[in-house]
Parts: structure tokens; C-alpha cells; sequence
């Protein structure tokens, strides 16, 4: 999850995450790099077969990944 500047309590919320879910991984920008910048930093940090975002205005609908995938 890359938080990209948030100064809303995101930053605490992800360390709390994090502790419960090990599958998480946390990165910070200290400002806003705007959601590509983000996104670019999430990519690169991903080991994954299949990539896709949730910028902080969307949702995953159930069927989102199977959408993507036929």
C-alpha cells in the first residue's frame, strides 16, 4: 500500500495493518507524488504474477479480478 502523503491518520492506521497482516507491505511519500507516482512505486515493489490498483475513490466490486482475467 503506498500512502502518498496523507496527513489524515493513514500513515498509523497501515503501521496497525501491517502488524495483523503480514502480507502488507507499507510505503510512505512524505508529500503528494500523485496517484501515477504512487502507483509506479507500488509496481516496482510488487512480486506478483498480476497487478492492480485501488486508488482511495474506487472499490473492488467481487467479480473485479475475474473481470480481468477472461
Amino acid at each position: 500500500i503506498v500512502n502518498d502523503g496523507s496527513a489524515d491518520g493513514t500513515k498509523e492506521y497501515l503501521a496497525q495493518l501491517v502488524k495483523s497482516e503480514k502480507r502488507i507491505t507499507e510505503y510512505h511519500n512524505d508529500t503528494s507524488y500523485v496517484a501515477c507516482a504512487a502507483r509506479n512505486t507500488a509496481i516496482k515493489a510488487a512480486s506478483g504474477e498480476y497487478i492492480t490498483g485501488l486508488d482511495d475513490d474506487d472499490e473492488f466490486t467481487t467479480n473485479r479480478l475475474s473481470y480481468f482475467l477472461t
